[in-house]
């Protein structure tokens, strides 16, 4: 279970920084372990690294998104999938922001 599905980054200045992070974290409520299969982002502006083993009944993990500010101009609401073991399969996490 995710402790928030979205996070917003406010305000970014895309001249004071080359990129900017967000780590969701989760714990594992299942009874068994539970696997990060893969991440998808739905731009290229947009990285994501996760914990790539095993988490263990009531173990926390992370799913950290990247966002490259110079990639972008405006307003932004993306989405990141995170694919699993558990029940639900597809995990949506998103991400919003002003780039200026």
């Amino acid at each position: 279970m995710f402790s928030k599905l979205s996070h917003s980054f406010g305000k970014i200045d895309k001249t004071t920084s080359d990129s900017i992070l967000f780590d969701f974290t989760f714990t594992n409520t299942g009874l068994n372990p539970l696997i990060i299969k893969k991440v998808d982002v739905s731009c290229g502006c947009l990285s994501a690294s996760y914990s790539n083993y095993p988490i263990k009944k009531d173990s926390i993990g992370f799913i950290r998104v990247i966002v490259n500010p110079k990639l972008l101009n405006g307003s932004f609401n993306k989405r990141v999938f995170v694919t699993s073991n558990s029940e639900n399969e597809v995990d949506l996490l998103k991400i919003k922001g002003a780039v200026y």
